[in-house]
């Protein structure tokens, strides 16, 4: 017997088929040949592609394992670099579509880490606004090296640093040592995080 569709599945075979295809495969009717059901049948649930984008959005986000609950601000910001860089590793041709539209919180799931970190702002001393503009900050700094992580997870481009090697190296002596350097991305996450948290994280 066949499983009756509902939105749950179709946002779960939305989300398999961009990760397996990218975004620019995402339609109503791929989705609806996934769950071997007629596209009409995904219109009961879903007004739209767009609502389906949203809801992809939602259950990566709730996939992510964000921090939630009464944490501090230090932890939130730590807690969601890992969510994010693990969701840029896991699913990284799905993850562009983090950075080119709004959350949409339209599940609890999603909705309570993003809560959770506002709480967290607002315990170290901030107002409303400034609690929002901290989250916005770090969540905006954390989309965008997660999206440099999953572009390298799809397409490795180990010598692209090296362009700085024509570079005259007495005008240019740090760059020029750029190639040599051991750096991995794991330390550009740790020193990004690392300066969220000190200039955010502290009590006002």
């Amino acid at each position: 017997m066949r499983e009756p569709v509902n939105r749950a599945r179709i946002v779960e075979a939305a989300l398999a088929l961009v990760d397996e295809s990218g975004l620019e495969a995402l339609t109503i009717r791929r989705v609806a040949a996934r769950l071997d059901v007629g596209a009409m049948s995904i219109y009961y649930y879903v007004a739209n592609k767009e609502a389906i984008l949203d809801g992809v959005f939602d259950l990566v986000i709730a996939k992510a394992d964000l921090p939630a609950g009464e944490i501090s601000a230090a932890e939130w910001i730590r807690g969601a670099a890992e969510g994010f860089r693990r969701l840029a590793m896991q699913h990284p041709r799905t993850f562009p579509l983090l950075t080119s539209r709004p959350m949409p919180l339209l599940d609890v799931a999603a909705a309570a880490p993003m809560e959770a970190g506002l709480a967290a702002f607002a315990r170290s001393g901030m107002n409303a606004q400034d609690a929002y503009a901290a989250l916005q900050a770090v969540s905006m700094s954390l989309l965008s090296l997660g999206l440099l992580e999953s572009q390298a997870m799809l397409d490795p481009l180990p010598d692209a640093v090296s362009q700085v090697e024509v570079l005259p190296a007495q005008q240019f002596p740090l760059l020029s040592a750029v190639p040599g350097l051991d750096l991995e991305r794991e330390a550009i996450w740790t020193c990004l995080v690392e300066a969220l948290v000190r200039g955010l994280a502290q009590p006002a």
